[in-house]
């Protein structure tokens, strides 16, 4: 009961909140995203997102594919890291332009770039150095052409989602705030593969064997009992630490009551205390800010199961005047709380916050 009370706190905690303040100032590049939404916020969410979907013309999405990433996985059409040069160009044609290098040569065609190691003379010494000689041919390109596609059917110009509904949860999501773009990435083997997303459609697919540095990681995978750290934070920022304003995003306007100010971004909003600014909560308010596992608002309720699981718990808020399903999400100890909000079958609602049962 208290979880339930606590949930409509947060949906209606802009109630009592007066006056926005109009002023000008810049954020800066961070990583990771994760969050939600608010009533409050809908007017700017809904306008922005139906100015978005006008944008994208809407596709049918693409079935969940839960199979493990495969080699064939890296093959753009019909070419693969390792190819020797005179493949490459017998699928993509004379190149525009060479860039002769001593290790390797880079090859241009109109918003196609690939990169060609020489082969190996002197592998020996890169033995007597304590390293492996770099691999040959093919070695990494990146594509911004819309009829190249991956065998799971992405590429440029192909949607966010149908990004995650085909490779998963990406093992890493970084957030370019400058640019306004997210970069989605995952890897297999000695491979890797990442998607640059711009107002939600790919604008670039890259794929490169992994560095040495990237393959000593050792790669943990979380139990789904609860949700790992990373998914209690946003734009580089985390639930209880003081709240730092970057300079290169603009704020869209703010609201504040005796105790509490709410900062609204481009996609999203931050709850803080007024004095200290010690950040309380977190939601997204449209699609133009993503949670740490590349869900958005107005996705399908589908792909935010296949990205995190079933709920702890399941309720029903009727704060908006309609019902909304609610699944929450806890942290290990259980001191934060993830909450989606589904309406239609859609993401509605994304909120971040402290959870108030495990309050001292």
């Amino acid at each position: 009961m208290k979880l339930r009370i606590y949930l409509l706190t947060l949906l209606l905690g802009v109630l009592g909140f007066a006056g926005c303040e109009a002023a000008e100032q810049n954020m800066r590049e961070t990583a990771l995203p994760a969050s939600a939404e608010a009533p409050a916020e809908k007017t700017i969410a809904e306008s922005h997102g139906k100015a978005a979907k006008e944008e994208t013309a809407e596709t049918p999405l693409l079935p969940i594919d839960a199979s493990p990433l495969a080699n064939d996985d890296f093959i753009l059409h019909g070419m693969a890291l390792g190819d020797r040069v005179d493949s490459l160009i017998r699928n993509m044609g004379v190149p525009d332009a060479i860039s002769r290098g001593s290790v390797s040569d880079t090859y241009t065609w109109k918003d196609f770039t690939a990169r060609v190691n020489h082969a190996v003379t002197e592998e020996s010494a890169w033995k007597v150095m304590g390293k492996t000689a770099p691999p040959t041919g093919l070695t990494e390109y990146r594509s911004e052409r819309k009829d190249l596609e991956t065998l799971r059917g992405i590429h440029a110009g192909s949607s966010r989602e149908a990004v995650l509904r085909a490779y998963g949860r990406p093992l890493r999501l970084l957030w370019d705030g400058e640019k306004r773009d997210f970069l989605l990435t995952y890897e297999a083997g000695d491979q890797e593969i990442s998607f640059t997303i711009h107002k939600n459609v790919v604008k670039s697919l890259h794929v490169s064997y992994l560095s040495e540095k990237k393959k000593k990681k050792t790669e943990t995978q979380e139990r789904h009992d609860f949700l790992p750290k990373g998914d209690f934070s946003l734009a580089g920022l985390s639930l209880g630490q003081r709240f730092k304003n970057y300079s290169f995003m603009e704020w869209e306007r703010k609201m504040m009551n005796p105790g509490e100010e709410i900062w609204y971004y481009e996609g999203y909003g931050v709850r803080m205390t007024k004095k200290e600014h010690w950040i309380m909560a977190f939601f997204l308010t449209d699609d133009r800010m993503l949670t740490p596992r590349g869900l958005a608002m107005g996705d399908d309720q589908s792909t935010a199961e296949m990205l995190y699981g079933a709920p702890q718990k399941l309720e029903m808020d009727t704060s908006t005047g309609s019902p909304r399903t609610a699944y929450v999400y806890f942290s290990q100890g259980q001191k934060e709380v993830l909450i989606l909000y589904f309406k239609n079958k859609k993401v509605d609602g994304i909120v971040c916050a402290g959870n108030p049962q495990r309050r001292k």
